[in-house]
């Protein structure tokens, strides 16, 4: 943003200083600048350097939002769930745009989940109708969106992105399809951790499967090459999940 002002703060001062008096050209005929300019310039910096801060700000505003939601979501899927005597699901859509999630209420604590939902499996060259028949697809007809938490799906800000959700359930990151943490009458929650990108930096929230306690960290870039590089993006999360992983 600074780099393509440089040369409208420049533009602007040339074009100033076509209309200044005869007299002052006298005073400045090595090319200097007016104290009018000066200060034009500088506020014309101040001003780039302002909404450059206000993008940056927002951006982690709206990662902050986001994390307390899904916080937020999960304690509220606790007390559900001992409220319902049935089990409950935080639910993240991560191929559509904007990605999305929900938070929904299943079937009675008789209902077992079967093994092969967490078996791994490739759905990035299935089609729409083969994606309905996997086992995940199946059980999602189980479940009911929880109205009392929301009318329809949490929609993440445009500027917010789940680079990959992991579970004890799971043996890899997810990062595409669907991905579902679930919670139960007992009290007890998959342990889980849900990682996130914006322009800025990652963050990520995890959770263990008997305590209230939230971890939530960030991770600044550590050059600009991340900024738009989904790729290196996945490997930093993937970095932060294996540790995870492993505690």
């Amino acid at each position: 943003m600074i780099r393509t002002t440089i040369p409208f703060v420049h533009n602007t001062l040339s074009k100033y200083r076509l209309f200044k008096s005869t007299d002052t050209q006298k005073k400045f005929n090595n090319g200097g600048f007016t104290l009018i300019e000066m200060l034009v310039a500088m506020f014309l910096v101040v001003l780039v350097l302002a909404l450059a801060a206000n993008v940056s700000f927002s951006s982690r505003e709206d990662l902050d939002e986001t994390l307390f939601d899904i916080e937020r979501a999960i304690r509220f899927g606790v007390d559900e769930a001992a409220l319902k005597n049935a089990m409950i699901r935080l639910n993240f859509i991560l191929d559509k745009k904007p990605q999305k999630y929900s938070l929904e209420y299943g079937p009675n604590d008789n209902f077992v989940l079967p093994q092969k939902l967490f078996e791994a499996v490739d759905t990035s060259e299935m089609d729409e109708e083969e994606r309905k028949n996997t086992e995940a697809a199946k059980i999602a007809k189980k479940f009911n969106k929880i109205k009392e938490f929301q009318d329809s799906d949490r929609e993440l800000a445009e500027n917010v992105r789940i680079i990959g959700v992991g579970s004890n359930l799971y043996e890899d990151m997810i990062t595409d399809f669907q991905a579902s943490m679930y919670i139960y009458p007992t009290g007890e929650k998959d342990k889980g951790i849900v990682i996130l990108a914006t322009d800025e930096e990652l963050a990520s929230i995890s959770w263990n499967a008997f305590t209230s306690d939230f971890d939530i960290n960030y991770y600044k870039y550590s050059d600009s090459d991340f900024v738009n590089d989904v790729e290196r993006q996945t490997e930093l999360a993937l970095e932060i999940f294996g540790k995870w992983k492993k505690q």
